[in-house]
């Protein structure tokens, strides 16, 4: 059996380029000695979702945090006044679990941005090995997870 790897975060955002925002899939690696990592616009931020149009109406400059605890890793908003959501549900503070997805959007839209929580690793690397050659696959393979996340969540009671 294979030993698992370290936490990843799989993320989906739209990227500025030219006059188009084609989205971007992108792979980060959470390590084990860091405890905390900051998403937002801020250059200083650990995940840095890139400030342009899109973004700036919905992602605040420090807009989540991701704590690694005993238990395992937890993530809180910072107050964005943007529609943040884990799982389809509002977001304030929450622990995280394997594939839980945390979207950005503007209160009524589609998400800008999209972060799939892979526990293991495993995830991000399976998504890597079936889809070397076709980025877009992977990022429809991605895509078809957060929603359906989004929709299990709908249909809860």
């Amino acid at each position: 059996m294979a030993k698992p790897g370290n936490p990843h975060l799989i993320v989906i955002h739209a990227e500025h380029r030219g006059l188009g925002y084609p989205e971007v899939l992108k792979f980060y690696e959470l390590r084990p000695a860091k405890s905390e990592y900051t998403i937002g616009r801020r250059p200083e931020s650990d995940f840095l979702i890139p400030s342009h149009r899109l973004t700036k109406e919905s992602v605040a400059e420090n807009h989540l945090v991701l704590r690694r605890g005993k238990a395992g890793f937890s993530v809180e908003n910072l107050g964005s006044e943007a529609g943040t959501h884990l799982n389809g549900s509002p977001l304030k503070s929450r622990a995280l679990a394997h594939a839980d997805v945390i979207t950005i959007r503007k209160p009524g839209e589609e998400p800008v941005v999209s972060i799939v929580f892979d526990a293991t690793g495993g995830l991000a690397r399976t998504i890597r090995e079936n889809h070397e050659s076709d980025a877009r696959e992977a990022l429809d393979e991605v895509r078809r997870m957060v929603y359906s996340k989004q929709e299990r969540a709908r249909k809860r009671p």
